[in-house]
């Protein structure tokens, strides 16, 4: 009977949260422009020193916005590691209304992300290790879900049990890169002799093409639909530690081979089939210096398409997350924590520290929205059409207008 009532309880509450719009903002005609608690959908927040808060991840359709949210279930134990008693919840909310539209869930998983795709579903890259002294019980999953919250299709991924090799874990997760378009996954997994690559169509989780490397060869750190950006290790450095900053950069076409990509610094990723930009920290000044990013756009023959410096007063820029771009090159986004270097902060060894959310538009990287963020792990997700962005900062999920100021990069002439 408690059960029984436990489950009415919860198809009430399913139905009133489905039936009750989110806070909107009417002055955007046209635009989607809301936000709700997250708390109403299984977020758990709690101040530093007790349990653990959620992990977030957001992903954005043109007509639906998924919210992946993970928490540690009641068998969790208290201490970490929490190895795979998490359990993640997928939550689809109506981009204009702000209504639920469905949710699923998963247990037993250690880690996630999320991906859109070009036709509106999502993909999932959920990771499960029981016990890291059993590595061989450890396993992996993409899992397409419909904007409904339909599982289409699952696909267990294989994985490398190798014999020990001083320096080199015995398992190794799979890497997931998507596409400007959302169109293309490209999977790596690295082992003792190599890595293994998959290219998949992102909404049939079928595989194109794969191939394996002799752990000689550049390491893929960013994809677009017809291309590769790769990096060499340096020379102290395993090839499987590439990071994209620290290497030989290099292009390729997906079938095609390695070529030197001439443009300067590091942190590179595809905004079309072939441009790329990146936002590069700027010299490195002493505690109490500002600094600067510089935002660079480039053609994969090395070409620059634009540079430009952004620059804070008394603002000292220490990280910054991945860039995201929306699917038809138009839009940047990407956070970016400060400290202060006011000249009091350094006489009371203070360093007030801030996370701010920018969108730029392409392709003069204009300024066009900034967001105060309370939480530097916020999730952010470009829509489509780069005119509304979703941001989820720790509880709060809010999505809002983008100007439109941007215009498309012209192709190479080459």
């Amino acid at each position: 009977m408690p059960k029984l009532l436990n489950r009415i309880v919860s198809f009430l509450l399913l139905c009133s949260l489905a039936s009750s719009p989110a806070i909107a903002d009417k002055s955007n005609s046209g635009v989607p422009h809301w936000s709700t608690d997250l708390v109403l959908y299984g977020f758990h927040y709690r101040k530093l020193g007790s349990e653990p808060s959620s992990t977030v991840k957001v992903a954005a359709s043109e007509n639906v916005i998924a919210v992946g949210i993970q928490n540690p279930s009641a068998t969790s134990p208290i201490k970490p590691p929490y190895l795979d008693t998490d359990d993640v919840s997928l939550v689809l909310f109506d981009v204009r209304t702000g209504k639920l539209r469905g949710k699923t869930g998963w247990t037993a998983i250690s880690w996630f992300d999320l991906f859109p795709t070009s036709q509106g579903n999502f993909v999932l890259h959920l990771w499960s290790r029981a016990d890291s002294k059993a590595p061989e019980k450890s396993g992996e999953k993409l899992v397409l879900v419909s904007s409904t919250g339909e599982e289409l299709k699952r696909v267990e991924l294989g994985r490398v049990v190798a014999a020990p090799v001083p320096g080199h874990p015995e398992y190794e997760e799979w890497g997931v890169l998507s596409s400007p378009s959302r169109r293309t996954l490209l999977l790596r997994q690295p082992g003792p002799n190599g890595h293994h690559y998959e290219i998949v169509d992102a909404d049939a989780l079928r595989t194109t093409i794969e191939w394996n490397d002799t752990g000689k060869e550049p390491v893929v750190v960013a994809i677009s639909d017809k291309n590769m950006l790769g990096e060499s290790p340096s020379a102290s450095g395993r090839d499987d530690k590439v990071s994209n900053g620290k290497g030989i950069l290099t292009v390729r076409a997906v079938d095609g081979v390695w070529k030197s990509f001439l443009a300067p610094g590091t942190n590179w990723q595809f905004l079309t089939d072939d441009v790329l930009i990146s936002l590069q920290e700027v010299g490195q000044p002493n505690w109490g210096e500002a600094n600067s990013y510089r935002f660079i756009v480039s053609r994969l023959d090395g070409s620059s398409v634009l540079t430009k410096e952004i620059q804070r007063k008394n603002q000292y820029f220490y990280a910054s997350t991945p860039m995201q771009t929306s699917p038809d090159g138009r839009h940047v986004a990407a956070v970016i924590n400060c400290q202060s270097v006011w000249w009091l902060w350094r006489e009371l060894d203070m360093v007030p520290e801030n996370s701010t959310l920018y969108v730029w538009a392409i392709p003069n990287a204009e300024q066009v929205l900034s967001v105060k963020l309370r939480s530097w792990l916020a999730a952010y997700s470009l829509s489509p059409s780069g005119s509304w962005i979703v941001v989820a900062d720790e509880n709060t999920l809010k999505v809002i207008p983008v100007p439109n100021k941007a215009s498309i990069i012209s192709k190479s002439k080459n």
